[in-house]
């Protein structure tokens, strides 16, 4: 079987939020050791009411326009991931 890129980058055993009871998270991947840990450093607005955070501030139809218009001709095939630094 081959290994991804987390599983390349991430020590320990990692396994998907959706398996560990998270509906909606399929395809997240997280360490094992992480899952039930205590969030140390997470403030309460990400973790009572994530839902309506990632509403109003995700906007992801905007950024996929825009990451679209800034690529449109430049890429042969759409990207399979696209790696988003600095956006907290």
């Amino acid at each position: 079987m081959m290994r991804s890129f987390a599983e390349d980058v991430v020590r320990g055993v990692l396994v998907d939020l959706s398996a560990a009871g998270g509906q909606g998270l399929e395809g997240i991947l997280i360490p094992q050791a992480d899952l039930g840990a205590a969030k140390v450093g997470i403030t309460e607005q990400f973790l009572r009411d994530a839902q309506t955070y990632h509403e109003r501030y995700s906007g992801v139809p905007y950024w996929s326009w825009l990451i679209g218009e800034a690529t449109k001709g430049r890429l042969q095939e759409p990207p399979s991931m696209i790696l988003d630094i600095g956006s907290g």
